[in-house]
């Protein structure tokens, strides 16, 4: 009986947290493109599928997610999201019950341990875009195939049988089909390994892996073919690359295990210090705990997992994706859970889970309000229209009752929901409207915004907001450089000033030298040369600055110039950058 009830649980929480995201709307950004835009998925037949097959969605290689949705159109329609969220809950709940039974193996028969897994699992807050967003169905989807086959590779070493092989490396190839996010799978794969006592080193092992690690590479390829980069340059990040993936691991520890809303504060400089600092720390950690082997597996599943959504591997809108933490925070609850606890911790767990279960609902709920927030959008064609529109449901910390006009509340004003309502307008067309938002917001985060919304559009108003942010964090190196930019074609003198004042702040960072050689490419070839060739050690892949060299060697060196040319020409095929 006991058994049962902990298995309605696994069952009745998810369902209460998830229950209102069932009505939910599609969401404007990739659900048009992967469903109810999507002809093969709402004429969904033989010959959709072979499309399918042959192409990739949303810049992505995922055919069977595709297929799973126009199977589910094919029956029930696009013109609601319901069905599609309704899938979605069900593949999270098989992912569930799964992870119990893996914590099962794990822990070795320790039920409340794995139950603990899987209650922490179902109910963490970040999974909330994992199950509540339908164009992040591949993430639940790959995540099956990956525990699924995760269990049979353990089946398989406990017990020696070949068919639990099979199925293993078949459930890593359906996974590859959902999302190439399932590769770190392989490296998974060594790790049970050394926890369960085999020999790493010994050939056989090596061996059993080769059908993996061919299928990894086979769609490694086949998604670098396919993917699509339009997101933003390194040039907004102030930081090296290592440095920021390192924030970007303890970042995602910190908000997954004690703060719902520390995304607020990763902007923050020194909050980046401590974050990198702290990586450390968890390395000491695991050289410290070396002995227990569940929590050296629990870290290294969670980095291993995590690694290619950083900036070691990616390039990034929104570097701090939640869905991405779906799987990979399966390895925080297993280190924290590989210890020896007594009953008043035990207590102290059950506090921590009711806390995150509410505060996954409040999520939950928010997320909910802002989808019917951009249902109610889409249909706003004017500014009156807008000004009509009644934002008092929506999922902002301060709420204003309605918004008539540019008329807002002193509530609204004060509250960093403000700047989402921006982003929001921006979205959507409503330049003027998101300028306001972002100007009474009056934060760090609206600035950057501000700049962005001008920057390709209107470079006087750009110039003045940057100006203003300037004169707040004057050692900006993302600032410096969209200064320089600004004043590219206008002013070549301050142009040349902000360059190099970005140089002195970052010099490590090839994009100041790139500009200070197209400036002084006219007036200053010897100087242009230094500078291209200075950034080029820096950053030998830069489609731009290869470019830049070839443009700059065209008439002095048609040889050296073709030769950059045809450098930049092999970057883009390898990386498919447009």
């Amino acid at each position: 009986m006991k058994k049962y009830i902990l298995f309605s649980l696994l069952v009745l929480v998810p369902l209460f947290i998830y229950m209102h995201s069932f009505y939910d709307a599609y969401i404007t950004w990739d659900d048009g493109v992967q469903v109810y835009e999507n002809s093969e998925v709402k004429n969904f037949g033989f010959e959709s599928f072979k499309i399918i097959l042959s192409s990739n969605t949303a810049g992505m290689y995922q055919p069977l997610t595709s297929i799973c949705f126009g199977i589910l159109a094919s029956i029930y329609g696009v013109s609601s999201a319901f069905t599609f969220h309704v899938f979605s809950f069900v593949v999270h709940i098989l992912n569930t019950f799964l992870v119990y039974f893996l914590g099962i193996r794990l822990f070795k028969k320790n039920k409340l341990k794995a139950f603990l897994l899987a209650l922490l699992f179902t109910s963490q807050p970040m999974s909330i875009d994992a199950v509540s967003w339908v164009s992040a169905t591949s993430t639940l989807l790959f995540s099956l195939f990956f525990l699924i086959s995760l269990h049979c590779y353990i089946l398989f070493l406990e017990k020696e049988n070949q068919k639990q092989y099979l199925f293993s490396v078949l459930a890593f190839f359906l996974g590859c089909l959902c999302k190439v996010q399932i590769i770190p799978l392989v490296g998974v794969l060594f790790l049970i390994d050394f926890l369960l006592d085999k020999p790493l080193l010994n050939k056989k092992m090596w061996l059993q892996k080769i059908p993996y690690l061919f299928i990894a590479f086979i769609f490694g390829l086949v998604a670098l073919s396919f993917r699509s980069v339009t997101l933003v340059a390194t040039s907004a990040l102030e930081y090296n690359k290592v440095y920021f993936a390192l924030n970007q691991f303890i970042g995602y520890v910190i908000e997954l295990v004690s703060l719902p809303h520390y995304a607020l504060l990763r902007s923050n400089e020194w909050i980046l210090h401590g974050q990198a600092f702290l990586f450390f720390i968890l390395g000491v950690g695991v050289y410290c705990f070396r002995k227990n082997k569940l929590f050296v597996f629990g870290v290294l599943f969670f980095l291993m997992n995590l690694v290619l959504q950083t900036t070691l591997f990616s390039k990034f809108n929104n570097p701090y994706g939640r869905r991405y933490v779906y799987v990979a925070g399966l390895g925080v609850w297993i280190a924290i859970l590989s210890f020896n606890y007594k009953k008043r911790h035990i207590y102290i767990a059950s506090l921590f889970i009711l806390f995150q279960v509410l505060a996954a609902k409040a999520t939950s709920v928010g997320r909910s309000a802002n989808s019917e927030l951009f249902v109610s959008l889409s249909s706003v064609k004017t500014k009156e229209q807008l000004g009509s529109t009644d934002f008092s449901a929506y999922a902002f910390e301060h709420h204003a009752k309605t918004i008539n006009g540019y008329d807002f509340s002193p509530e609204l004003s004060a509250s960093s929901g403000l700047n989402n309502l921006g982003i929001v307008m921006a979205r959507f067309g409503f330049i003027d409207f998101a300028e306001i938002c972002f100007i009474k917001n009056d934060s760090f985060e609206s600035e950057d915004n501000l700049v962005q919304l001008f920057l390709f559009k209107d470079i006087e108003k750009a110039e003045t907001y940057l100006l203003k942010s300037f004169k707040n964090r004057p050692n900006s190196f993302d600032l410096c450089i969209k200064l320089g930019y600004v004043y590219l074609k206008t002013n070549a003198i301050k142009a040349e000033g902000y360059f190099k004042r970005a140089i002195a702040i970052n010099p490590n960072s090839a994009i100041g030298y790139m500009n200070l050689g197209v400036i002084n490419s006219k007036k200053n070839k010897p100087k242009a040369e230094e500078y291209f060739l200075k950034a080029l050690t820096l950053d030998s892949k830069n489609i731009k600055l290869l470019k830049n060299l070839g443009v700059f060697y065209k008439e002095t060196n048609p040889e050296k110039s073709e030769q950059y040319y045809k450098q930049a020409k092999l970057v883009v095929q390898k990386n498919n950058w447009n």
